[in-house]
């Protein structure tokens, strides 16, 4: 099955080098849409039907972890993707709702390693 990926991140870069890595990272990827900000993926979240979602922490207007909070009533899991990488910015996106949590930079092996164990219901080795 083709995953449909929205990526959040502030960066346009950052968004083209997660989606680089995606593609790199044996995932099997349809789809992928873009936001800029928690608030942006909100609204692409409720005009789309992503099957995962890779979100940035840090970021304005709507930081991930609100985004988080707010996406709650979707059953989307939601990756973060963050060089926040202390145990306690770990438990705080686990507890808000976030399924895995992966620490940038990050390789395409590291990232699809996440995206398969969150996609089979598996706490991914990058959300120690």
């Amino acid at each position: 099955m083709d995953l449909n990926v929205l990526v959040i991140d502030d960066s346009g870069l950052m968004r083209k080098m997660i989606l680089r890595a995606l593609r790199q990272s044996e995932v099997s990827v349809g789809s992928t849409l873009e936001a800029a900000n928690g608030e942006e993926g909100l609204r692409a979240l409720q005009a789309n039907e992503p099957d995962l979602i890779l979100c940035d922490w840090n970021m304005p207007v709507m930081d991930g972890l609100e985004f988080v909070r707010r996406s709650q009533g979707c059953e989307v899991p939601v990756i973060m993707l963050t060089t926040e990488s202390t145990s306690d910015r770990k438990a705080r996106a686990i507890n808000a709702g976030a399924k895995g949590y992966v620490t940038k930079p990050f390789t395409p092996e590291k990232l699809g390693e996440a995206i398969r164990a969150v996609m089979s219901g598996n706490t991914p080795s990058g959300a120690r």
